[in-house]
Formats: structure tokens, sequence, C-alpha cells
């Protein structure tokens, strides 16, 4: 099953939380508590780091994207009424404006 970025976040902080709040108890058993803390707090920052990095990359492409479909919409506007220019020019019936209405 698959977890949400915050959801991981979320519980490695909890994991953190518990092996600090149980240090002595774990330390008895034998466990290196200051490497597991590292790790885990290691992993959690590139974790958080990696998602604010990717929430900026979707931002960025929301803008690109925005920009891209203006221009596309310019682009066939302007060819839209050339097609329109041409046809009002010589006419919806002759063999020019019919050749120039199939473009569409």
């Amino acid at each position: 099953m698959a977890h949400t970025k915050t959801e991981v976040i979320g519980f490695c902080g909890a994991v953190i939380d518990f092996v600090e709040t149980n240090r002595d108890a774990l330390v008895s058993r034998g466990m290196n508590i200051d490497r597991l803390l590292a790790d885990l707090n290691a992993d959690a920052d590139a974790a958080t780091g990696a998602g604010s990095e990717h929430e900026l990359m979707k931002l960025r492409m929301l803008e690109t994207t925005e920009k891209t479909n203006a221009v596309f919409d310019k682009a066939y506007r302007n060819a839209s009424s050339t097609v329109d220019l041409v046809t009002g020019l010589f006419g919806k019936t002759s063999g020019l404006g019919r050749l120039t209405a199939r473009l569409r």
C-alpha cells in the first residue's frame, strides 16, 4: 500500500520521537541509538526536502502550462483569422475560399 508524502514524513517523526523517548530501554538491548537517530533524521530531512522540491516543480509546470497554452491559443487565433480573411476576400463559394475553409 502506498503512503502519501505527508504520512511518510509524519511516520518518520513519530518513530524518531519513539526512539528518543525510549532511548534507555533500546540502548539496554544493544541498539546504537545515535546512529539510528542520525539515519532516521537524515531520511526524514531528505524526504521533506524532496517533497518541497517536488511541489516547486509542480508549480513551475503549472506556470509553464499556462504560458504554453497562451502561445498555442495566439497561434491558432492568428491562423484562424488568416483563414477568415482569405475566405472573406474571395468568398466562401470561390475555389480559393473553399480550399481555405478546408484548412480548418
